[in-house]
């Protein structure tokens, strides 16, 4: 089964989603949850429609049921897992009925879903920004990677965690170091091993926290666009792969390594002249995860997958194999225990909508590239998901009082744009693209109505 949590990757991970499709006619049961009945949970067999905000209970509920239908593995969990009797006791309050209560959905999908998850051969979760843009973020991802843990879908060829990335090189961020609590190749900050091996490098001090500096940016340096230098990328699967230039640089921009150089330079760390070869026999010479991955044979290769300890090693496929592994290879998966949160506002007559971000899929992305082109047929692309609906005759609607203040506006903050009045049978939910200042924000109505009706749609029972 694949189950698509808060994730709308019809519109926001097009390519991806071809393949998602091949798995489908290939027999995969698609299930989609998330508050918006989006283009993706039209090709779902079950569109789970929660509140906005519900995710840890509804996953907790779905976990409380596979454990009761279908114990977990018990050599997998006594030998790759620790933590599950806290785990296990923590989910037994959330049965059906509290379930439906907290998230909004019918008792019977969500059995519908817990009964397709726990037995198959293979599932994948699959998620996005639809689960980590809450106060909550890491709770509801810990939440999704306990629910993969008590199933045993994880570390198997097909089973997995599938974290889904909004642009090409969030991957490589990560791996490099531009996470605030991490080095290249993830090594712990707090970790003074690590540490230590970088700073006899770099020739500077690591600090095991972050500094105050980090709190406000005053420069921003200018490198050039997406497709004017010479790097390498990690795309969603950990594949390093090297990227050439295609066209000429803009003038007034330089290379990312050079900036850095420069500006490790005038920090009084001396690097010399910016060289993208030396910079990576460096990290490999610093990550285990890197060692294997030498130019040659990233050039030959195509690329590999990370980790890749040495060079005879053909790179990692897929991660947490380990756990497996007879004895487990590395440190056990903890199971955590993760309460129910609810969002810090609540709606009410004032404030009778929720506004959440979303994708479309003409926008790619934040409409940098694609928002000046054209579609096909020769209309400009508008970050809209669905056409203006007029608000009903009668005592005045949200959508007229929104209107009446210049537009939609929150208790903190007001936006010149006018929503879409939301189907008053469907939840009072509306989005707001992501699109450059320099092309206004648009929000749309979200429930554009289905291609076909799902087996068991949660809003027919409300």
């Amino acid at each position: 089964m694949v189950l698509l949590w808060g994730s709308n990757a019809r519109a926001a991970h097009p390519t991806l989603f071809h393949h998602l499709l091949t798995g489908l006619r290939n027999g995969a049961e698609p299930f989609c949850v998330g508050p918006r009945r989006t283009d993706s949970a039209r090709f779902a067999d079950l569109w789970l429609g929660l509140d906005v905000g519900s995710d840890v209970a509804l996953v907790n509920t779905v976990a409380r049921r596979d454990h009761r239908r279908r114990p977990p593995p018990p050599r997998f969990i006594e030998r790759a897992t620790d933590g599950f009797d806290a785990f296990a006791a923590h989910i037994e309050p959330y049965s059906l009925a509290r379930g439906e209560e907290q998230a909004g959905v019918p008792a019977e999908a969500i059995r519908e879903v817990a009964h397709a998850d726990a037995p198959a051969e293979r599932a994948q979760i699959c998620w996005t920004l639809g689960i980590t843009e809450h106060h909550n973020g890491v709770d509801n991802v810990l939440a999704l990677i306990d629910l993969a843990l008590l199933t045993g879908h994880v570390g198997r060829w097909g089973s997995r965690l599938v974290p889904l990335w909004g642009q090409n090189n969030v991957q490589r961020g990560g791996d490099m170091g531009a996470l605030p609590n991490e080095l290249p190749g993830f090594a712990d900050v707090v970790d003074a091993e690590a540490r230590a091996r970088f700073e006899a490098t770099w020739g500077a001090a690591i600090p095991a926290g972050r500094g105050e500096d980090a709190e406000l940016t005053d420069v921003v340096p200018p490198p050039p666009s997406h497709g004017r230098e010479r790097r390498h990328l990690s795309n969603s699967e950990r594949r390093v792969q090297r990227v050439r230039p295609t066209t000429t640089p803009t003038p007034g921009t330089r290379d990312d390594l050079a900036i850095l150089h420069d500006l490790a330079g005038r920090l009084g760390s001396g690097r010399g002249e910016a060289d993208a070869e030396q910079t990576r026999d460096e990290l490999r010479s610093l990550s285990p995860a890197y060692r294997g991955m030498r130019h040659e044979r990233l050039e030959s290769l195509g690329g590999l997958q990370r980790p890749c300890p040495d060079e005879d090693h053909p790179g990692t496929p897929f991660l947490h194999q380990r756990l497996w592994a007879e004895p487990r290879e590395g440190r056990a998966a903890t199971f955590s225990v993760v309460d129910a949160a609810t969002p810090h506002d609540a709606v009410d007559d004032e404030f009778p909508m929720r506004l959440t971000t979303g994708r479309v899929l003409d926008g790619s992305n934040s409409g940098v590239q694609s928002g000046a082109s054209t579609r096909p047929s020769g209309r400009a692309r508008r970050s809209t998901s669905a056409p203006r609906t007029p608000p009903p005759s009668g005592s005045p609607t949200a959508h007229e009082r929104r209107s009446a203040h210049g537009g939609a506006r929150s208790r903190r903050s007001r936006c010149g744009s006018n929503p879409w009045e939301p189907d008053p049978r469907r939840r009072p939910v509306t989005i707001g693209t992501f699109q450059t200042a320099r092309r206004r924000p648009l929000l749309g109505s979200t429930h554009p109505p289905p291609r076909r009706t799902p087996r068991c749609s949660p809003q027919r029972h409300r």
